[in-house]
């Protein structure tokens, strides 16, 4: 009896896990994609400017 309750225990707090464990990925992923799209408009912004003053 003591070990079916241990597996289910065991089993609902892995299963409780696992949406963290996207959802944690998911945002790792998001803040990323906005790291690498600020950098990109910034490596943007520098580049016009430094067009704008070889004018």
């Amino acid at each position: 009896m003591l070990t079916t309750e241990r597996n289910m225990i065991d089993e609902i707090q892995r299963i409780n896990h696992k949406p963290l464990k996207t959802m944690v990925k998911f945002r790792i992923f998001q803040l990323l994609g906005i790291a690498i799209t600020y950098q990109l408009k910034r490596e943007q912004t520098i580049r016009a400017s430094n067009e704008s003053l070889c004018e």
